[in-house]
């Protein structure tokens, strides 16, 4: 017995030890302990069939016809799967419950028990169109350690809990076993298994095969615990000396992430404490920092009903693309979870989709902006367009754009996306307070038009821009008034803007009502979603003496018009009167409290650079 418990520690000692030691190499990058596992596949073989009594993970390369070759360690060539001068995209798939097997399905090079690119439902390989064009094809296997599931009493339903857990640190409850062929089989021993996590995996996969990289891009995309994995590994790329820039990923695609469990289900043992979605935030937000591109889109309601974090302050951001699919194929939510990467890797194939007005409908069809939408076919540019809409990395001022046509077909050819949140403006009425008080604001505003006209038009070509002011009836000559009606002109525009003049008032409340009235009276076009930014510094007399116009009368006639209203309030009161406006039209506050200057509440609401 005694001589049992000492094998016992001496057992404990060296899992101990090993895994210290790869603590170590974490946090001090260039001495991280590489595993020295037998691999199932050695380097330049097929993905499949492989031994899944033996640890397999790593980067495969893959070619037409469902055919794939493991990444050299040394980074070398392997002709007709992977040449080091072209562009490459590497994917990482997500959860991968009781899928270790290790043969062929008949007649392919497919297996149920690793990812590929084909979508049965379509009978596609989506992989075929990034070749078509000159890519590399990477995909980043670690079937068998994603091939685990949280125990009966950690939940009602089989979870992704522990395969999560190692993405992030090998010390999870589960800690670093693999599944093997046999089902619920697990390997741990510390001989066997890693003792470094999965992102510190997929890392040293990564730096081995693009050791001789010499092309335009490094682009990354995950699906579902994917999306987690290459937040983490490229947190690692750019924290840590070993690569070059030119090395490192330059734009990063979370196709239908999968944020993780939450009720019920302890994260002590996580970096800080902290659950996945909390850490994937600040990691993004570092990466954003150092140019990092990310692309957001969700498919299904994987993260909803309480099976996962929805993660929605990660939109402000990098800003969220929302599918909105209709399949007659199927339906299932699992299906709508894979579609979020299956069409990502189809949209190369054809010219990015067209953004629509906010006003487009799937009934109507999409009335193009003449921007482009979400896409991979999308420039880096535009991607970080989309990301990042007022082009400021420090503000955290995402938008949204969701899908209006393509809703119940499985190709990207005919997707299209409109604008639903933090939108660039297009035509847009200025309503200015011009009572006395506004005379410090007004000439900010008078100082800037000249650019901030000139922007709104770079961003919108076919933008169109009015000026209304307004004051107070009961002491001034007039409650409201058009200054210039909707106009291309840009010289007209900055002109009535400079011809604002800020005098009379008679209490603090003023006519803003009439204001917002003024402008829905405008000549909109029909059917187009139109902005009104509404700037002043008093509340809203409501009701409002001789006109009679109330807030929420206001808020119904903005709203059979189609315009939404920002308020870019100077103070407290007038904050307190916007807000209802701006939240009744879907539209925001941009307080003083937020945006020192009034001109920083003009382009945060506009979606335009500093």
């Amino acid at each position: 017995m005694f001589r049992h418990r000492a094998q016992q520690r001496q057992r404990h000692r060296l899992s101990l030890l090993i895994r210290t030691l790869a603590l170590f190499g974490i946090l001090f990058g260039t001495l991280a302990l590489r595993p020295q596992i037998t691999a199932a596949v050695e380097s330049g073989q097929p993905a499949v069939p492989y031994t899944c009594n033996k640890l397999d993970y790593g980067i495969y390369w893959y070619s037409y016809n469902d055919t794939s070759q493991k990444a050299y360690s040394d980074g070398r060539a392997i002709p007709g799967f992977y040449d080091p001068s072209k562009p490459t995209i590497i994917f990482t798939h997500g959860w991968e419950r009781n899928r270790v097997s290790d043969g062929r399905l008949a007649g392919t090079n497919l297996s149920e028990g690793r990812t590929n690119f084909a979508w049965r439902l379509y009978d596609t390989n989506v992989a075929e169109f990034w070749l078509d064009q000159g890519w590399n094809v990477g995909l980043f296997q670690w079937t068998q350690l994603a091939n685990d599931r949280a125990s009966p009493g950690l939940t009602f339903f089989p979870s992704p809990y522990f395969a999560q857990s190692k993405i992030w640190t090998p010390d999870g409850p589960a800690g670093m076993r693999w599944a093997k062929c046999s089902k619920d089989e697990y390997e741990d021993r510390p001989e066997f298994t890693p003792g470094v996590s999965v992102a510190r995996l997929f890392y040293e996969a990564y730096q081995d095969a693009l050791a001789q990289y010499s092309g335009s891009e490094i682009r990354l995309a995950g699906n579902s615990l994917g999306a987690q994995l290459v937040i983490a590994m490229a947190q690692i790329a750019y924290t840590e000396d070993q690569l070059p820039s030119s090395r490192r990923p330059q734009r990063i695609a979370l196709l239908d992430p999968y944020w993780g469990p939450t009720r019920g289900f302890d994260y002590s043992f996580m970096p800080g404490g902290k659950r996945p979605g909390e850490i994937s935030r600040e990691y993004v937000q570092a990466l954003k920092q150092q140019g990092v591109v990310f692309e957001w889109v969700k498919s299904s309601a994987v993260n909803e009903y309480n099976w996962g974090d929805t993660n929605e302050p990660l939109i402000d951001t990098i800003s969220r693309t929302d599918y909105k699919l209709d399949l007659p194929e199927d339906s299932s939510i699992w299906n709508y979870h894979k579609a979020g990467w299956v069409l990502y890797f189809w949209s190369k194939d054809f010219p990015a989709p067209d953004e629509c007005t906010q006003s487009s409908t799937p009934d109507e069809g999409c009335t193009p902006t003449g921007r482009t939408a979400y896409a991979s076919s999308n420039t880096i540019e535009r991607a970080s367009e989309i990301m990042d809409p007022d082009g400021d990395l420090e503000t955290s001022d995402g938008g949204r754009w969701e899908q209006v046509t393509g809703r119940t077909t499985g190709t990207a050819e005919d997707d299209t996306f409109r604008c639903i949140g933090r939108c660039p403006c297009s035509d847009t009425a200025l309503v200015f307070d011009t009572t006395a008080s506004m005379d410090g604001i007004l000439g900010d505003v008078q100082t800037a038009a000249t650019s901030i006209v000139g922007q709104l038009f770079t961003i919108n070509p076919s933008a169109r821009i009015a000026v209304v002011e307004y004051r107070d009836s009961e002491a001034d000559a007039f409650g409201a008034r058009t200054v210039l009606p909707l106009s291309t002109d840009q010289g007209a525009i900055v002109n009535a803007i400079n011809s604002l003049t800020a005098q009379g008032g008679g209490d603090t409340p003023e006519f803003v009502l009439s204001g917002v009235r003024e402008a829905i009276g405008l000549d909109w076009f029909d059917g187009q979603t139109g902005t009104i930014l509404l700037i002043g510094d008093a509340a809203a007399k409501d009701p409002e003496p001789l006109s009679g116009f109330t807030t929420i009368s206001t808020i119904n006639v903005a709203l059979a018009n189609r315009l939404v209203i920002h308020g870019l309030p100077q103070g407290s009161a007038a904050a307190a009167s916007f807000t209802p406006l701006a939240n009744g039209t879907s539209g925001s506050i941009f307080s003083s409290s937020d945006y020192p200057t009034i001109v920083q509440a003009v382009t945060a609401a506009c979606s335009l650079p500093e």
